[in-house]
């Protein structure tokens, strides 16, 4: 019989009598389950695997057993190694020693080695033509079929500007796989650049055009006889950048809003106020200027020269006879050998078409007349 496979009481009763060596008794008792000198018999799981997180693992797992001291006898303790994810696997290893202890362990593994599945939310469908232009959130949502969703990021877009913007999220499930997702979206909160407007008179008739920023898709022009509000009259509405408004009443003033967009529907206007002419443009009826005028009107047709009379204090104080359809006046001028300024008052001015063919000269019906003041 070895001094391993000794009983105690047997090595206690060899010790009285002498028999045993000290030495190998001493390694004996110390050997031995339950003695005083020994640490008591355990088990220990020893496992291998990418540890995640809450207890997960994110890899295969192989269970080892340590067993100290060796025992008589066990049972499930061979190693073994988990394949499939799973929300609960439960390995156990049992042991006995000669002296009758026995000792049982059981382990739980959760295993999740999958990324979860991520998609994007936004909080609302684009603005306009897909297009948004004002901060939009996006909620990333996720689903894990084992572990469960732990977190979930959020983004809220506010620019710059991109028709190709990309906003990733990134959802993490409970074991700690981390998946991310994208979402393409175009942004522009930016308004159109609105230049100018051009006016150009007719004869009870306005030409407006725009100049604006290449992105503008849309435009619309609303005109009333005073500041357009809500129910203004629509004059146009469409792609172009410019319109024809007829049928005005000469003298008077009419408030046109010119309002354009673009693809994201971002919008800006300009408020335009225009009296209405006759076939004499400029200046405008009644308007009230500081510096020498340019007299114009409307070109008719084989005319071959015009004549412009000024009228102030109800005397005519000049005539002229251009060629072309405008006159510059100047700050002084001489007319029938007396000497005339341009000061502070109301002057009247009308045109009369001229006709010259083989030397003979007439006139045709005036084209009207209108008025400006001359401020002090």
């Amino acid at each position: 019989m070895g001094i391993a496979q000794i009983r105690l009481p047997q090595l206690l009763r060899l010790v009285r009598r002498g028999t045993c060596l000290a030495l190998l008794c001493a390694g004996a008792l110390l050997a031995s389950p339950g003695s005083g000198g020994a640490a008591s018999p355990s088990i220990t799981p020893v496992i291998q695997g990418t540890a995640g997180v809450n207890g997960w693992y994110r890899s295969n797992v192989t269970v080892n057993w340590q067993i100290s001291p060796l025992p008589s006898s066990s049972s499930g303790c061979d190693a073994v190694t988990l394949t499939a994810d799973t929300t609960g696997r439960a390995v156990a290893c049992t042991a006995s020693w000669g002296d009758g202890t026995s000792i049982s362990v059981r382990k739980v593994v959760r295993i999740d080695r999958g990324a979860p599945a991520v998609s994007p939310m936004p909080d609302r469908k684009p603005d306009a033509n897909g297009w948004y232009n004002h901060p939009v959130g996006v909620t990333f949502a996720g689903t894990d079929r084992v572990s469960g969703i732990a977190t979930c990021g959020r983004i809220t877009y506010a620019g710059p500007d991109d028709k190709q913007a990309l906003l990733t999220g990134t959802c993490a499930d409970r074991a700690g796989n981390v998946a991310s997702a994208s979402y393409g979206m175009k942004y522009d909160s930016t308004a159109p650049v609105f230049q100018r407007v051009f006016v150009e008179h007719g004869r009870g008739a306005v030409t407006l055009r725009w100049q604006t920023s290449p992105d503008v898709r849309l435009s619309e022009v609303v005109r009333a006889r005073a500041v357009p509000r809500g129910n203004d009259r629509r004059r146009y509405h469409g792609k172009a950048k410019s319109m024809r408004d007829r049928h005005l009443r000469i003298g008077r003033a009419y408030y046109y809003r010119v309002t354009v967009w673009d693809a994201a529907a971002n919008s800006v206007s300009r408020l335009v106020v225009v009296t209405a002419t006759g076939a004499l443009t400029r200046p405008v009826p009644a308007a009230r200027i500081s510096k020498r005028p340019r007299l114009a009107w409307l070109p008719v047709y084989r005319a071959s020269f015009y004549n412009v009379q000024l009228i102030r204090d109800h005397r005519k104080i000049l005539s002229a006879w251009p060629t072309q359809t405008h006159l510059r006046l100047g700050w002084r001028w001489l007319y029938h050998g007396r000497h005339y300024r341009l000061k502070p008052g109301i002057y009247r001015w009308f045109v009369w078409p001229g006709y010259r063919a083989g030397g003979v000269v007439r006139y045709g019906p005036s084209l009207g007349g209108s008025s400006f003041v001359v401020k002090r």
